[in-house]
């Protein structure tokens, strides 16, 4: 991932395309996470789950938070509860399979714990794993910490993209066409659903040729 990281950033400086990180958010090293921003700590057979920094950054402040009952099955990438902010209400996925040995009961009465102190105070319940080889479908800090900063420029660029496109800045708009063309395995995960018309594929194209024959 680290290489295309490196060729996406070659791409989009040749490509001139530049774009603003949407702020900063911590990643603790000795988590392992997910794509959907939840986190696990893991100790022995024990797993303590709860969301990131940067979920609870783009939730706001939160306001009630769904537990699970304690006994209850979890399984990976599935969903045992919700976070409710003022913003929006979010699932929350199991990082792992297994079966819910604890909650954390504080946060039925201080939700915001889940915005002060996402890693700590804000947990949210804790599992008997089932399966320790799942952890090898997880995200390292430093896997993550990529996977949100190319998710942060796939947005911007999308925002870029967007405007361009109503203000009827064509040349703009399939530089950013052919930028998600160059990398479609990684913004296809990151950005569900992108895709770009038959027209606008093929006039992309030449952007996505030239800078091939320049990086050569």
């Amino acid at each position: 991932m680290a290489s295309s990281m490196l060729w996406a950033s070659r791409a989009a400086s040749y490509l001139r395309i530049s774009v603003f990180h949407r702020g900063f958010s911590t990643v603790l090293k000795d988590l392992k996470y997910v794509d959907s921003h939840e986190w696990v700590k893991v100790e022995g057979n024990s797993a303590t789950i709860g969301i990131t920094d940067h979920a609870q950054d783009h939730l706001g402040d939160v306001v009630y938070v769904e537990l699970p009952e304690v006994g209850a099955a979890v399984k990976q990438g599935e969903s045992f509860g919700a976070v409710e902010s003022v913003k929006a209400t979010s699932d929350v996925n199991s990082p792992v399979s297994g079966k819910v040995v604890e909650v954390n009961e504080e946060l039925s009465g201080s939700p915001a714990k889940v915005n002060s102190s996402p890693y700590e105070d804000g947990w949210i319940i804790k599992v008997e794993m089932k399966d320790a080889g799942e952890l090898k479908n997880l995200m390292d800090s430093e896997e993550y910490s990529k996977f949100k900063a190319l998710r942060a420029d796939a947005l911007a660029m999308l925002d870029v993209g967007f405007y361009a496109k109503r203000d009827n800045r064509e040349a703009d708009w399939l530089r950013i066409v052919a930028f998600f063309l160059m990398f479609p395995n990684y913004y296809q995960t990151i950005v569900p659903n992108l895709s770009f018309d038959k027209e606008m594929t093929l006039k992309s194209e030449k952007h996505f040729k030239q800078f091939e024959v320049n990086a050569g």
